[in-house]
């Protein structure tokens, strides 16, 4: 998986989760483990955990926060970029 795409195989199983977690939640449960959803689904935990970290990453997400908090968009890349320039410029 690159930086700008989510592959294809995570793109594939996304309708499989959709069923399992909506099939779940129709049941009342609201959270599962990746260990247990593994089992559900018969994957491994770890590429669950990938695959929602993958999902995750290009999820808009809009924080509600009380007006006196500002919220700023960092990049984690341009961050450590940054201060590894500073650092090296020192």
């Amino acid at each position: 998986m690159d930086d700008k795409n989510i592959s294809q195989a995570v793109v594939a199983r996304l309708p499989r989760y959709y069923r399992y977690l909506g099939d779940l939640r129709g049941s009342g449960i609201e959270r599962i483990s990746s260990q247990d959803l593994s089992k559900l689904m018969n994957v491994t935990a770890s590429q669950i955990r990938q695959d929602f970290k993958a999902i995750w990453n290009f999820a808009h997400v809009d924080l509600k926060v009380p007006e006196s908090i500002v919220v700023e968009n960092v990049h984690l890349s341009d961050s450590l970029m940054k201060l590894s320039y500073g650092i090296a410029n020192q």
